[in-house]
C-alpha cells in the first residue's frame, strides 16, 4: 500500500539532490557563497515539516533512543499547539521552549540525514548561518532593513536568505507526494515531522489514512491529537 509511494518519494529525493548538486556547481562558478556545512545546525531550530510519506521513511530508520527524543518533543508540540493564540505564537513558543529538531545529534549533524525530508534538503543559506537562528521578531527595524537590503531578490526566497530555486523545486516534489495521496485516499496529510512520527507510533496513522479523512480525524481526535499547526489535511 505504502511501498510504491515510498519508492516515488525516494526517487524524488535522489532527483532533488542531483539538481541541487548541479545548481551549487553553477553558483560557485558565479562566485555565490552557500554557507551551509556539516555540523551547522541553526536551521534545525526552524519548524521541520514533512509530508506523511516522508515521515514514514524517517520512522523506518529510527533507533529507540531517537524515538524517545521524538516522543518527548511531540508531546511538547501538542501542549504548545493547544495553548498557542495563533500560528505566529505557536512558532515562537516552539522554538523558545522546545529547541531544535529532536533528531539532531550532539555534534550538530542530522541523525537521519540520508532520509531527511525535502523541506530540510531545500534550505541553502546565502548568508552566514548565524542568521538562520535569528528571531526576526526581536530585531530593530533598522537591523531588519539592513539585512533585507543585503539580499539578492533574484536569488533568494525574499525576505529570507535561503535559495529560491531549491525551495521551488522542493515544493513541486511535495505537491507531487500530496497528489499521490489524494489519488489513492482522497486527501493528503503533512505537518510537523516529529508529530507525524509520534502519530505513527501511537496511532498507526498509516493504517488510519486508507480509511479516509473522516475516520482518520475521528481517531486522532479521540486520542487528543487532532490539533492545529502540527497536522494539516488537504482537502480539509
Amino acid at each position: 500500500m505504502w511501498q510504491e509511494l515510498n519508492r516515488q518519494i525516494l526517487a524524488g529525493q535522489d532527483f532533488f539532490d542531483d539538481q541541487c548538486r548541479s545548481l551549487l556547481v553553477a553558483l560557485r562558478e558565479q562566485s555565490v557563497t552557500i554557507y551551509c556545512k556539516a555540523g551547522c545546525s541553526n536551521c534545525c531550530t526552524l519548524m521541520v515539516n514533512a509530508t506523511f510519506p516522508e515521515a514514514l521513511l524517517v520512522g523506518a530508520v529510527l533507533a529507540p533512543e531517537q524515538f524517545d527524543a521524538v516522543a518527548a518533543h511531540a508531546e511538547g508540540l501538542a501542549r504548545i499547539a493547544c495553548d498557542a493564540r495563533d500560528f505566529k505564537d505557536y512558532l515562537r513558543r516552539r522554538r523558545r521552549d522546545l529547541g531544535p529538531c529532536p533528531l539532531l545529534n550532539a555534534d550538530g549533524r542530522c541523525g537521519v540525514y540520508a532520509v531527511r525530508p525535502i523541506a530540510c534538503r531545500a534550505l541553502f543559506a546565502t548568508r552566514n548561518s548565524a542568521w538562520c537562528a535569528v528571531d526576526f521578531g526581536t530585531l530593530h527595524s533598522a537591523e531588519k532593513e539592513a539585512f533585507m537590503s543585503s539580499l539578492d531578490p533574484s536569488l533568494v526566497a525574499f525576505p529570507t536568505h535561503y535559495l529560491a530555486a531549491t525551495q521551488a523545486l522542493g515544493q513541486q516534489l511535495e505537491a507531487r507526494a500530496a497528489a499521490a495521496m489524494v489519488s489513492r485516499w482522497g486527501f493528503s496529510l503533512n505537518g510537523s515531522l516529529a508529530f507525524l512520527l509520534f502519530l505513527e507510533q501511537r496511532c498507526r496513522l498509516s493504517a488510519l489514512i486508507p480509511q479516509g479523512l473522516a475516520a482518520t480525524r475521528q481517531a486522532l481526535a479521540a486520542a487528543g491529537y487532532d490539533l492545529p499547526f502540527v497536522v494539516n489535511y488537504d482537502p480539509i
